[in-house]
């Protein structure tokens, strides 16, 4: 079905009736009134809330749903099941009413590190949460990050001002918002009588990240309360209007000293709850969600202590909890503090790469899968963080656990594949994705980005058939789908895999280069970069020397926990000058 229509019972469906139109045209459809295919969007307010319903015959199908969000949803669903090759759609057979197992559907979009979320035009960052919603995301954690002292910058204003145009868009979705407050970092500066201690880190896990103050001292915890008044205060004068708070325990943040310790069950707790009377002095029916990121690493009492906080009063709403590696055990088999809903916080972005998107999409889905079950379906939902787009795959992974705790992995890589390609047949897809993934599995603490015979575990047998894969596979797709973002991250990740994982010196290999300049163009990533710009930025981009005026081979070797943020706030200016609208660095937005 090459031609199609959209019909909408209600002018607040706009929104998705604006991003149904972009994606089929994008797909070498045409709108017209003698339409072959109709999608007909209706909202229902009496539907039971966070569900829609899917009716009707392949060529008029009925998306309604109780919400505009959950329209978005639906939609998605239909969308991601149904088949677009180069004679446009074949509709899903999907139909029925269904509400998501889960109810916190979130992505932490960080715009600290200069991601593409801060980076690139507006017009593509729009597009990208219209995609979210589509993926069934039903709320968005964006804000400020406060890494360094920047008091006083006189760029803060535009940067709260660029930041605010994104969280309103978002909320125009139909989305929630949540954004994060200050219970020890902050951007505002310390006297030494207010600083934090040292945290007993004997691991090295939770880091020394962030400029803090001290909450059990007097002026540190007044710092802390006019950071958050600050803040808050920006986004509500700009007509910003926030749904949810959240602390962070580490990375950035904790306090080892006497009144503080141990900082999970005690500081922390005495902190977060300071942080959400402060919060509802601005947004009266804001909710907290606790994180417990990194508790008892090593064991000190954090997860007792929050539970015994919660037992005659309820002072948060949720408790997100999760690891580097396998999901925390105390809310599993012990108890969730408070008796509260339980979320995760995934990190689809970081994991086994280094640098994380230098080398195109990164993606792991029967890892995400596995640990996701392991949590026995205790979970209701998660916040994803995400450090960019080159983990997209993970994200419709993931956000279709949320949906149905037993959704089948490959189910969902060929669903995608399908729908962002318009690939007929998935299985080739599907299989390249399982090679590249098991490589990565393999090398995932191989933080070295030239590896050599000694330290490189992969299979390079693995890298070669999925290359060849892919090769096929570009071959095979419809000309919207071959240039596609994500196809080329993905065709990216395959080559240089093949050039890395040959122990080759990836930035001498003249093709590896060139692929690489494609990667830091999806990216919008800073030209002519150096540490002074951002001492992070290097983590999220290609390792290439001709676009790094500080290029040590030895900084894209190693981690640098510990690093110093003596440049003021992280990227609170607007984007880099050089960024315009007119940019066509992504291709073809499909």
């Amino acid at each position: 079905m090459k031609t199609f229509n959209i019909l909408v019972s209600d002018e607040r469906l706009k929104p998705v009736y604006d991003t149904v139109l972009k994606r089929l045209t994008a797909r070498g459809m045409e709108l017209s009134e003698e339409a072959e295919f109709t999608l007909v969007l209706e909202t229902d307010e009496a539907m039971r809330p966070d569900s829609y319903r899917i009716t009707g015959k392949p060529e008029m199908i009925t998306v309604k749903a109780d919400s505009l969000i959950n329209v978005f949803a639906g939609v998605g669903v239909f969308l991601y099941s149904s088949k677009f090759d180069e004679n446009g759609i074949i509709p899903s057979d999907m139909r029925g009413y269904k509400t998501p197992d889960c109810s916190e559907r979130c992505v932490y979009t960080a715009t600290h590190f200069h991601t593409f979320y801060w980076m690139a035009p507006l017009s593509e960052v729009f597009d990208y949460y219209e995609d979210l919603a589509l993926m069934g995301i039903n709320r968005i954690h964006i804000g400020m990050p406060f890494l360094g002292e920047a008091e006083g910058n006189k760029e803060i204003e535009d940067a709260f001002s660029h930041l605010a145009e994104i969280q309103k868009f978002i909320k125009s979705l139909g989305m929630k918002l949540s954004t994060s407050v200050a219970t020890s970092c902050t951007f505002l500066p310390v006297p030494d009588e207010a600083k934090t201690q040292k945290i007993f880190d004997p691991y090295g896990l939770r880091c020394e990240h962030g400029n803090k103050a001290c909450p059990s001292t007097k002026v540190g915890q007044e710092i802390l309360d006019k950071q958050n008044r600050m803040v808050l205060g920006e986004y509500k004068k700009r007509g910003v209007e926030i749904d949810m708070i959240s602390t962070f325990p580490y990375d950035e943040g904790g306090c080892g000293c006497e009144k503080c310790s141990p900082w999970g069950g005690n500081g922390y707790i005495k902190a977060a709850k300071r942080a959400k009377a402060v919060a509802r002095e601005l947004f009266p029916d804001c909710k907290l969600t606790v994180s417990t990121w990194l508790f008892d690493s090593p064991p000190s009492g954090e997860w007792e202590g929050l539970s015994k906080s919660l037992e005659n009063e309820k002072w948060c709403d949720a408790i997100e909890a999760d690891s580097h590696t396998k999901y925390p055990r105390y809310p599993i088999d012990v108890k969730v503090p408070g008796g509260l809903p339980l979320t995760a916080f995934p990190e689809i972005s970081m994991w086994g790469l280094w640098p994380w998107g230098g080398y195109g999409a990164s993606f792991f889905p029967k890892r995400y899968t596995k640990l996701f079950r392991a949590t026995e379906g205790k979970l209701d939902g998660g916040r994803m963080y995400s450090e960019g787009i080159f983990e997209d795959l993970n994200k419709y992974v993931v956000s279709g656990l949320y949906k149905d705790f037993n959704n089948d992995p490959e189910k969902a890589v060929a669903e995608y594949a399908s729908y962002h390609f318009g690939l007929k047949e998935t299985e080739k897809f599907v299989e390249m994705v399982n090679l590249i993934e098991e490589n990565h599995v393999k090398n995932y603490d191989r933080v070295k980005i030239n590896l050599t015979p000694e330290n490189n575990l992969t299979d390079f047998s693995l890298a070669e058939r999925a290359l060849a894969l892919a090769k096929e596979i570009d071959g095979l797709l419809p000309e919207w789908g071959k240039k596609s973002w994500r196809w080329r991250l993905m065709f990216i990740r395959a080559n240089i895999d093949y050039h890395r994982y040959n122990n080759e010196v990836m930035h001498e290999n003249p093709e590896v280069v060139t692929l690489m300049h494609e990667i830091m163009d999806i990216y919008h990533c800073i030209k002519d970069y150096s540490v002074e710009m951002d001492p992070e930025h290097f983590k999220l981009r290609p390792p290439l020397p001709a676009t790094d005026n500080a290029f040590d081979i030895k900084r894209y070797t190693r981690t640098s926990i510990g690093i110093a943020y003596n440049n003021g706030l992280i990227n609170v200016g607007k984007p880099i000058e050089h960024i315009k609208e007119n940019d066509t660095m992504r291709g073809n937005e499909a």
